[in-house]
């Protein structure tokens, strides 16, 4: 876990925070779910009481905002795997379009991922890897499906 800790800091810490007018996904209509995160000014900032209480925003960045909130999520969840937040589930969710039916939020799904680099797409195997040793057998194999995304060619 530590591992992967420090290779989301790596990869995403110089991450640029888009401008709060950019924040919002260009696809999605209502700042309700990500109005608390306007505050905050680089991710490694945002406390995990909020990162908690926010678990809802990660669906409504746009893809320069995903790439500077997620690792965020990501720390926090692989901190507190155990503790039955919904912020685990929704962080492991936001990296997995496979568990949607539905093309179209399949594609809004991925279209968060366009901006990642390839230390990032890293990051995120990484994270999803220590998710799957770690976790529960509920978080682990959610996990690995979203890790089967991203191991495709």
């Amino acid at each position: 876990m530590r591992s992967a800790l420090a290779q989301i800091d790596a990869a995403f810490g110089a991450a640029p925070r888009p401008p709060d007018d950019e924040l919002l996904h260009e696809q999605c209509m209502d700042d309700n779910d990500i109005v608390r995160l306007y505050p905050v000014q680089h991710w490694r900032e945002l406390p995990d009481e909020l990162v908690e209480s926010e678990y809802a925003a990660l669906s409504f960045l746009s893809p320069d905002a995903f790439r500077h909130f997620i690792p965020a999520y990501m720390g926090f969840t692989l901190r507190r795997l155990d503790s039955g937040a919904a912020a685990v589930d929704s962080t492991i969710w936001s990296l997995a379009p496979v568990f949607y039916e539905d093309p179209a939020i399949q594609d809004f799904t991925v279209s968060k991922f366009a901006s990642f680099t390839e230390s990032q797409r890293a990051a995120v195997i990484a994270f999803l890897e220590a998710v799957i040793e770690t976790g529960d057998d509920y978080v682990a194999d959610q996990a690995a499906k979203a890790l089967s995304w991203w191991r495709a060619p």
